[in-house]
């Protein structure tokens, strides 16, 4: 690369870092200039593997930015993530595990991926960006040999939330909660959940847009509730 090009790569970096870094902002999250370059080298890799290996339909930068970094760290604005064990069910590429893990390093994320072409990019983004409390499980959740050891179990690749409460729940400690991401608040869905005699979960849920028009998401947060 000469050293025009290697310049003109260099603006492009710089303006999605700011792009990035004050959308981030105007959700309420404030990220350092580092994290946002951990971000910056996630999409790089993310983008590069998928030229071969099918990571995501989602490839403009921007978009990336907003669709898949920032919608998967607005989930610390509905529940505390900071310090907690989560598990990332049906990762793909990675999504909201990585991003919840450069948001706090202090956590303990396992991407749970069933698929092992998609777990080969984890394992290399996890070793690439230094993610040192970033773990890689090549399975179903189903299989995962702990249950009841997480804080948390984060989703957004299962459709139904009656699949999602079925799969995590398992996952997760007695007091512990489900998080399943949405497009539009599913609130037949969530109705449903409520009419049973005993759902075994209090339901709270969240709904907001992302910026630059990128569409309507929702959280529901199923928490674990005994009596």
């Amino acid at each position: 690369m000469t050293t025009t090009y290697r310049h003109i790569a260099q603006m492009h970096n710089n303006n999605w870092l700011d792009f990035f870094l004050t959308a981030a902002a105007e959700a309420g999250t404030i990220l350092t200039r580092q994290q946002g370059e951990l971000f910056l080298r996630y999409m790089q890799e993310m983008l590069d593997w998928n030229k071969t290996t099918n990571i995501t339909r989602i490839i403009e930068p921007q978009a990336v930015a907003i669709k898949h970094f920032l919608d998967s760290i607005l989930i610390a604005r509905y529940i505390d993530t900071a310090s907690k064990t989560i598990a990332d069910v049906g990762s793909g590429a990675g999504l909201p595990g990585i991003p919840l893990a450069i948001l706090d390093p202090a956590s303990r994320i396992v991407l749970m991926e069933s698929v092992g072409k998609k777990c080969a990019f984890l394992k290399h983004a996890v070793r690439t960006l230094g993610l040192s409390n970033v773990e890689v499980y090549n399975g179903r959740a189903e299989s995962w040999p702990e249950p009841g050891s997480f804080d948390l179990a984060v989703s957004r690749a299962i459709a139904s939330l009656e699949g999602c409460s079925a799969v995590c729940r398992p996952l997760i400690k007695r007091q512990g909660a489900i998080v399943c991401m949405k497009g539009r608040l599913p609130v037949d869905e969530i109705a449903g959940l409520q009419k049973r005699k005993n759902p075994g979960f209090a339901i709270d849920s969240h709904s907001y847009s992302l910026p630059e028009h990128a569409g309507e998401r929702s959280l529901v947060i199923l928490r674990t509730c005994f009596t």
